[in-house]
């Protein structure tokens, strides 16, 4: 798994150095279509598989995109706090959440394949009781942490944390643009510290 968070970041670090090079030369509007055409692709591709980790292992990641921010705002290592709501991009942990929620978003609506069919557990299977989290999923029990790094763990967690409006979208289009807009609003949506 570090060898691919370290293949992710090498690739980043390359685009951002091009970037860098030609950044007086460029207007303020060009920066963002250059982060979703040259540096949103590493980040977003598998990274529901190698962005369930520890901080410590995305921490160069997260450098790199502060450092794209910081030629976005034109800023320096002094100037702080750098806050990537402020040029609407999502976090490295808001992506992961984003990637996860639309993994459960295709499982609840029965649009992945059958071997996901029983893939989670219902609160209501297991709890005979009428209580406010019946429609919630069930986080398997996880007795390491690198364990809660699985998809069995962390899609039942996002997706309880995710309010029932945006949850109940009949579209994955809506879903995704809505989950997004909320992701931004928010400063992360995953509130545990690995």
């Amino acid at each position: 798994m570090v060898m691919v968070i370290n293949l992710v970041a090498s690739k980043i670090a390359k685009n951002i150095g091009i970037i860098s090079r030609i950044a007086y030369l460029l207007p303020a509007y060009i920066f963002k279509t250059l982060y979703y055409s040259m540096i949103y692709p590493y980040l977003s591709y598998c990274n529901l598989i190698w962005a369930s980790n520890y901080s410590s292992r995305l921490q160069r990641i997260n450098v790199l995109q502060n450092r794209f921010i910081r030629i976005i705002c034109r800023k320096t290592k002094l100037d702080t706090p750098l806050n990537t709501n402020c040029i609407q991009i999502l976090s490295i942990k808001n992506i992961n959440a984003l990637q996860i929620n639309l993994f459960m978003f295709k499982y609840s609506r029965n649009q992945l394949p059958i071997c996901f069919n029983n893939y989670f557990t219902n609160t209501c299977s297991v709890n005979p009781y009428k209580i406010r989290t019946n429609l919630n999923l069930r986080p398997i029990f996880c007795r390491t942490r690198a364990r809660q790094f699985s998809l069995k763990y962390l899609g039942p967690q996002t997706w309880n944390f995710t309010p029932l409006e945006i949850r109940s979208l009949a579209s994955i289009r809506g879903f995704k643009k809505n989950y997004i807009d909320y992701l931004l609003g928010s400063k992360s949506i995953m509130q545990t510290n690995y």
